[in-house]
């Protein structure tokens, strides 16, 4: 198996046991990455009350998103409220093929004024001892932070091209670059874009049929699905970077761009089935070893491309899938690989959660485990850490995911959870995890507490989330 086949997803749910018997699987991209085991993502089937289509769906935009939360009970977990994404001007109609974009990415990108912080609100931060020496404690090292007012950005072919302000996913950080000029930012995307769509044209050749682009900030999707459905899995990934972002105040968790990671997302299981014989020619594609195991997947990867598929939207919403991923690209990424299993799966459970309200992507390695726990994982852990079943933080931060069982997946998601409680420091902790740091020695250094006083406050959390 490769090195680059880490995660199997697989959608969760209260499905009864006979209509779980669909099991595919999902090998996440991990983009970078040197050295670390192989996983894959795996997905089973719930009820569907709608029979099998052949074709993509062509629904209706999204409706804005109130300004309340999403679900959950009083108590549980915290939820993110998504940023609003405006429904597209002309959504696609029933039938409709993917359309070419209108402009040329050359000529009709016309630069912005760009952002620059006001005068006299910047105030430096005190260097934080317990960070690598020489780490800028605002930007963490990334050079950049977060827009001062973040829109969210998603970019489906065919929309009017976008000015190219709008594009730049980050500003330079105020406290290290600040001798930077923002216009940097705006010619480096400017000559990205003069290139963007070149890897959508091969893949449509490659697949022999018309796919649609739509670009985010952070990746490009080249979907098997109507403009519209395709515009909803552009949102999903700006809604997990903007919730990233918007609770640890930095960029450090969220450096992945559209031209290094990128998904091929396939709606039905015959033109999946069809990707995998046409990827075995694919250059990137060749350090893949498990060509026989990834009909029964629901994705697989290259060096910076995951083929996906949607199975119809039956097992899980595609948007699921999309923000856990996305979850665990960023992290994976950010730690340049250094991350355990239980950070890596549990920041992927975490924001899903959080963005979704429900988590329906499981992770395993090698094997195609059935974990059969519900969609609320704060209730799951509720109630494992009621009846003393939730793991042992000594047992689980070292753990391998091909041993886990529902205790570890579940345990994961709610450590991760805890930490991100405290969500900036939850960002340097990832810092020290980057730089070899291993987690038992940097969660006391950043938390400032012994492990053992820290394990005993999560499950105090656990049982008075809810």
């Amino acid at each position: 198996m490769s090195k680059l086949d880490r995660f199997i997803h697989r959608p969760t749910g209260c499905a009864p046991r006979a209509t779980m018997l669909l099991i595919f699987a999902f090998v996440a991209a991990l983009v970078l990455l040197d050295g670390h085991s192989a996983a894959l993502p795996l997905v089973v089937a719930q009820d569907a009350k709608q029979p099998p289509s052949k074709q993509p769906p062509s629904e209706k935009p999204p409706k804005k998103p109130s300004k309340k939360t999403d679900g959950g009970k009083k108590g549980e977990l915290p939820q993110f409220e998504i940023l609003p994404v405006d429904p597209p001007k002309t959504p696609g109609k029933p039938g409709d093929k993917p359309t070419k974009p209108k402009g040329n990415d050359k000529g009709d990108l016309k630069p912005t004024k760009p952002e620059k912080p006001a005068k006299g609100a910047f105030k430096p931060l005190p260097d934080d001892p317990n960070l690598p020496e020489g780490t800028c404690p605002m930007c963490l090292g990334a050079t950049f932070v977060p827009h001062a007012k973040r829109l969210p950005y998603v970019h489906v072919e065919g929309d009017r091209a976008p000015a190219i302000a709008m594009v730049v996913p980050w500003q330079f950080c105020p406290q290290c670059q600040s001798d930077r000029d923002p216009q940097e930012l705006i010619d480096l995307e400017k000559a990205r874009l003069a290139n963007a769509g070149v890897t959508h044209l091969e893949w449509e050749k490659r697949m022999g049929m018309p796919l649609v682009r739509v670009e985010t900030r952070h990746n490009t999707l080249h979907c098997q699905m109507s403009p519209d459905v395709a515009r909803r899995q552009g949102e999903a990934v700006e809604a997990a970077i903007a919730y990233i972002q918007s609770k640890t105040r930095s960029c450090f968790l969220t450096p992945t761009r559209p031209s290094t990671h990128e998904f091929v997302y396939l709606w039905d299981k015959e033109t999946y089935l069809k990707s995998i014989e046409i990827c075995r020619n694919v250059e990137e594609f060749r350090r893949g070893e498990d060509w026989h195991l990834y009909p029964k997947l629901a994705c697989f990867n290259g060096t910076t491309t995951t083929v996906a598929n949607a199975a119809e939207g039956k097992s899980a919403p595609p948007e699921h899938l999309v923000v856990s991923q996305t979850a665990l690209w960023n992290i994976t990424k950010a730690t340049n690989g250094h991350a355990k299993d239980w950070l890596d799966v549990g920041f992927a459970y975490h924001t899903e959660y959080a963005v979704k309200n429900k988590v329906l992507i499981e992770y395993v390695r090698y094997q195609l485990n059935d974990t059969r726990l519900g969609p609320n994982w704060a209730s799951e852990a509720r109630k494992m850490a009621g009846e003393n079943k939730l793991v042992r933080w000594n047992d689980l931060l070292d753990s391998d995911l091909v041993a886990w069982n529902p205790p570890h997946h579940v345990t994961a998601f709610a450590t991760v959870s805890f930490l991100m409680q405290d969500p900036v420091r939850f960002a340097k902790f990832t810092v020290l995890i980057r730089d070899g740091v291993s987690a038992q020695e940097a969660l006391p250094k950043i938390y400032g507490r012994p492990l053992d006083q820290l394990e005993a406050l999560c499950g105090k959390w656990i049982l008075s989330s809810g």
